[in-house]
């Protein structure tokens, strides 16, 4: 009987092409999303699968590493868009602080009412 790696791999040679990180955080994908944070149960439907229909099992694979692929390029577009804005208020901020330093400047120091 051959394992269900082997036979996961003769269906799907691409599965190669995923990094231990992301077959890793793959699982941790699916296991929140589909068994409650329980990884060793997303492993064993993994393999319960394979036995069963190992085209099923490939897919329920796939679905979790894609998964998690996705979740991470998210959230690094997303700390990046938040790194951006922080540094364009940062950069507003700045701005403001030069023009109102500018205005007392030009003012001489003196309020606009007296």
């Amino acid at each position: 009987e051959e394992s269900p790696n082997l036979v996961l791999l003769q269906l799907e040679p691409s599965l190669l092409t995923y990094t231990i990180s992301q077959l890793n955080y793959g699982m941790t994908y699916l296991s929140n999303m589909m068994f409650r944070g329980d990884r060793t149960a997303a492993i064993q439907m993994i393999q319960s699968q394979c036995v069963i229909s190992p085209s099923m099992g490939l897919q329920l694979l796939k679905f979790g590493v894609d998964g998690g692929i996705e979740e991470t390029r998210i959230s690094s577009l997303l700390s990046s868009a938040g790194q951006s804005s922080g540094r364009a208020i940062k950069g507003v901020v700045g701005d403001m602080s030069k023009d109102i330093r500018e205005w007392k400047r030009v003012k001489g120091g003196k309020n606009s009412l007296g």
